[in-house]
């Protein structure tokens, strides 16, 4: 499947082959084989983030700050 969107998707790419500068600048997605590939967000249109959501899981790969609640469970 990875390679039918590559053909589609020019900037594709599996997330263990992204450098930690350019993680901001794309769209992930996890796979049903538990895969995270990323597009760039600028070859991205809503429709086609719309389409890719119908059969891949939106994946946010930033956690949050700690909360200071959250601090306090830790220590």
């Amino acid at each position: 499947m990875i390679d039918q969107l590559r053909k589609i998707f020019s900037t594709l790419i599996l997330y263990q082959d992204i450098t930690e500068n350019e993680k901001d600048n794309y769209r992930w997605f996890m796979t049903m084989d538990s895969e995270l590939i990323g597009v760039h967000q600028k070859e991205l249109t809503g429709k086609d983030v719309q389409l890719l959501s119908t059969f891949l899981r939106p994946h946010n790969i930033f956690t949050p700050a700690i909360t200071p609640e959250e601090k306090a469970w830790h220590t």
